[in-house]
């Protein structure tokens, strides 16, 4: 399976479609990806559904470039939506290469903890990394507003 988990693809198409539905229209293929990818796990149709889920990262950061194309100000969504997926993308990333062995419990009951564990990580990069890059998008925005 190309996402790393049935559980978290499970949990993240719901979050995605939520986004969708608070207005940002790019989330909606982002979440058709990820449930097309916890069907590929359900139902073991490998080729077909491997094609489509794995593009969610790029899904993720063309739903980003949606946002800010649909911002009023479009240089602070920039940066703070950057920041924002970069975060998320690092934490999923460490989790992965750091912790997710580390999680020793068997069969599903496993699968669920390292489900919810890498969720929790990429929201906690994503709310991180957003954190950090909207107070330097404010600076920067209000430099830019000065400037002009």
């Amino acid at each position: 399976m190309s996402l790393f988990n049935p559980v978290a693809s499970g949990i993240f198409a719901v979050r995605n479609a939520d986004k969708g539905v608070e207005g940002d229209v790019g989330r909606y293929a982002v979440s058709g990806a990820q449930a097309t990818s916890l069907v590929a796990e359900i139902a073991k149709l490998d080729k077909v559904v491997s094609a489509v889920s794995s593009k969610v990262n790029p899904l993720i950061t063309f739903s980003g470039a949606i946002k800010v194309a649909r911002a009023d100000d479009k240089a602070e969504a920039a940066i703070s939506e950057t920041g924002a997926i970069s975060g998320m993308f690092a934490g999923e990333a460490l989790f992965k290469s750091n912790y997710a062995d580390k999680i020793k419990v068997p069969g599903k009951l496993g699968v669920l903890l390292k489900g919810i564990a890498f969720v929790g990580t990429s929201i906690a990069g994503y709310t991180g990394g957003g954190y950090l890059s909207d107070n330097m998008a404010e600076r920067v925005s209000a430099n830019l507003s000065y400037a002009a």
